[in-house]
């Protein structure tokens, strides 16, 4: 056990040594509290006493860090003081008693922001975590408005707590309406294009374009976002589609069917559910 190596370091005076190894360390950095960890972040691991422990780790795009002796944990969403207590939990129960841990951000991933449909140049945008987005100064990023976009139909998609959550708004009324990191823009145009929402287990979900005139089926549209990711479960993909003011959900089995015979239309959503073990 990694703990017994620990202790052999002075095993004649075992209770002396031990307390000055444990003993609280006050100066020991915690990282801002209200810091709160996010995919892509690159944060410093410091456990007291243990340099081999004490190591640089980027945060995965799934949200986890890879923390030695742990495993991949989940980080994003904690604060770095959440999270330094996560460990100490985890060390202490197997490996080291009273581990001390800290954690800070050394890089912060910057916000990134998906702008599509009637703007002139449509796409992902990155901005520096500091910086305050609003829905003008991100449609402003991607070369503004263009011709044919309906600057009254604006809608933004917004991942809060594993839901998809969608705001329709209109420009000159919602032009401060702040954008948040992974936020994703859909400015519609006048009779131009179709827009299907996915989310859930797709290698790259968000809001996807249908052109003009073109049959879209179920199966493009998961092709289109990337394909299935390794935990998809194929017997759970739902759409969701407003009829008459009322949502109606559509459930379907792809290992059994094709998904090429269902079209999907403006405005669906689309969800892959997880394959549980």
């Amino acid at each position: 056990m990694f703990v017994s190596r620990i202790y052999s370091r002075c095993p004649l005076i075992l209770g002396f040594c031990t307390a000055l190894t444990w003993a609280p360390l006050s100066g020991i950095a915690q990282g801002d509290a209200r810091e709160v960890l996010k995919k892509g972040d690159v944060i410093s691991l410091n456990v007291f006493g243990e340099d081999s422990l004490t190591k640089s780790i980027l945060i995965s795009a799934e949200g986890k860090a890879v923390i030695p002796l742990l495993g991949a944990l989940d980080a994003a969403g904690k604060s770095t003081t959440e999270f330094a207590a996560l460990i100490e939990a985890g060390l202490e129960q197997d490996f080291i008693r009273d581990a001390q841990v800290s954690v800070s951000i050394l890089e912060k991933r910057k916000k990134q922001v998906n702008v599509l449909g009637s703007v002139r140049a449509a796409g992902s945008y990155e901005f520096e975590d500091t910086t305050k987005l609003n829905l003008r100064t991100s449609i402003e990023a991607a070369g503004g408005l263009d011709e044919n976009a309906n600057k009254e139909k604006i809608e933004v998609v917004r991942l809060v707590a594993g839901t998809t959550k969608t705001y329709m708004l209109d420009l000159d009324g919602s032009a401060s309406f702040s954008i948040k990191d992974e936020d994703t823009i859909v400015v519609y145009g006048f009779g131009k294009m179709g827009f299907v929402a996915i989310s859930g287990e797709v290698a790259s979900p968000g809001v996807l374009e249908i052109p003009p005139n073109m049959k879209f089926d179920l199966l493009t549209a998961i092709t289109t976002a990337g394909g299935f990711t390794d935990i998809a479960d194929k017997s759970d993909v739902e759409v969701k589609r407003e009829i008459n003011g009322r949502t109606q959900t559509f459930t379907f089995n792809v290992r059994r069917e094709s998904g090429s015979e269902f079209i999907v239309q403006d405005g669906d959503k689309i969800i892959v559910g997880e394959r549980m073990f």
